[in-house]
């Protein structure tokens, strides 16, 4: 996701934070986050431009949810569970088996879906939301890192897959062909949109998932919650 796509999709919630927040980030959070940000936006934004401020605030919100309050991320996943179709989907393929890669991990959504691997490694970026996800995939392994420079050995997995947490684009998919085998599945739920030659998607209706119960403060940071629910998958 661009720098401008991401201050446009900004949940309501985006206000809850500064922009001195950026100082609270990890060291490799918040390099990762400047380089994000136009150079001479952030200079606008320091200088007390209060719109390039919003806008820099808006770009950021899902990296200071992450690190900074991943309490709420995680409140979010529970009122937003997978489709049960789109994991039956997951199992049908095989993507659930073998040695499996969970890509953007957080904090567990969807790890603990996958308790019949033979190895399962969770990656993630944010040292909050894997501390959480411990409790919910026991059986997975944690372990930090970006999608774009994955900390796993050449076709290592059998699967790789993710959930609503990576963009399909030329340098995560390149990583992902790296770690996984040859005729492994690459797998992906809820992945942004767009053209994406030589791969299969199978999307399922989000309204037939009935919601669990949720604080009404979700829909008031977040929106109402949508159920990730459609599937994109190809063989390496």
């Amino acid at each position: 996701m661009t720098y401008e796509e991401a201050v446009a999709s900004a949940p309501p919630g985006w206000s809850m934070f500064e922009l001195s927040d950026i100082e609270k980030l990890p060291a490799a959070s918040k390099a990762r986050a400047l380089t994000s940000i136009p150079a001479s936006e952030l200079v606008a934004a320091r200088s007390g431009d209060a719109d390039a401020g919003e806008r820099v605030r808006r770009g950021l919100f899902w990296t200071f949810l992450y690190q900074l309050r991943p309490e709420l991320w995680d409140a979010l996943a529970s009122a937003e569970p997978v489709h049960p179709h789109a994991l039956g989907l997951i199992h049908e393929l095989g993507a659930d088996r073998g040695r499996v890669l969970e890509i953007g991990a957080g904090s567990g959504r969807f790890t603990r879906h996958l308790a019949s691997a033979d190895r399962l490694l969770a990656v993630d970026p944010s040292l909050p939301l894997l501390h959480l996800l411990r409790t919910r995939a026991p059986r997975a392994s944690p372990v930090a890192g970006w999608a774009e420079t994955l900390p796993v050995v050449d076709r290592w997995a059998d699967a790789t897959v993710s959930c609503s947490s990576v963009d399909l684009d030329p340098d995560v998919v390149a990583e992902a062909e790296r770690v996984t085998r040859p005729d492994g599945l690459i797998v992906a739920i809820n992945p942004p949109s767009g053209a994406r030659p030589g791969w299969t998607a199978e999307r399922f209706d989000p309204d037939d998932v009935r919601l669990p119960e949720r604080d009404p403060w979700i829909d008031r940071i977040f929106g109402t919650p949508v159920p990730p629910s459609q599937v994109v998958w190809r063989r390496r």
